[in-house]
């Protein structure tokens, strides 16, 4: 009998399709603004390897652990169409401890920011330079070397079991 991990491993590997197929999946216009996003992020992370799956794309991977000592695998980008707007993940922290998602609020104003995500409606709400920078920035987080979660293990709450 396979081990839990084991059965997780393959559920996820049997998701796993390639970038362009999820792109194809796509309706337009949201395929034609998914596959202007995808280009602009490979042009600027051409070492973040892109992996797709039914519910977008994600570039890196990378391994985390948590002080709590939870563990697994992610993505420092990920693009997402969702039904009523687009998705850029970009899971970095700036070396001032802010997400650096939330750094950029200011120069998209059209767009929702959260901690780690942008979201708009269409690619033509926000500026694409502006999105470019953003994740020039991020690759210049990722080769530096800073932790994306050091701010988070800081916050960990201590376990109430003793």
């Amino acid at each position: 009998m396979a081990t839990t991990t084991a059965k997780k491993s393959a559920a996820v590997a049997s998701k796993t399709i390639t970038p362009a197929a999820y792109l194809r999946e796509l309706a337009e216009p949201r395929r034609g603004e998914l596959t202007t996003l995808h280009r602009l992020i490979r042009a600027q992370a051409p070492r973040l390897k892109p992996i797709g799956d039914k519910n977008g794309i994600g570039y890196g991977p990378f391994h985390f652990r948590y002080a709590s000592g939870r563990e697994g695998d992610t993505f420092w980008l990920g693009l997402s169409s969702r039904k009523q707007y687009i998705s850029l993940y970009v899971m970095c922290v700036t070396v001032e401890e802010k997400y650096l998602a939330e750094t950029y609020k200011p120069r998209l104003p059209k767009a929702k920011i959260g901690k780690c995500c942008v979201t708009f409606r269409k690619l033509v709400d926000v500026d694409l330079a502006v999105i470019e920078n953003l994740i020039q920035d991020a690759v210049r987080l990722i080769d530096s070397g800073v932790p994306w979660d050091n701010h988070l293990r800081q916050q960990t709450k201590p376990s109430r079991r003793a």
